[in-house]
């Protein structure tokens, strides 16, 4: 998995992210 900051993967990704632990959490789930 590519791991990005979180403001980036909100804006790259508004629909489902992955955050570093590999969980698929919502856009606004942060």
């Amino acid at each position: 998995t590519v791991k990005i900051d979180k403001d980036e993967t909100i804006k790259e990704a508004p629909r489902v992210n992955i955050n570093m632990s590999g969980k698929f959490l919502p856009y606004k789930g942060w």
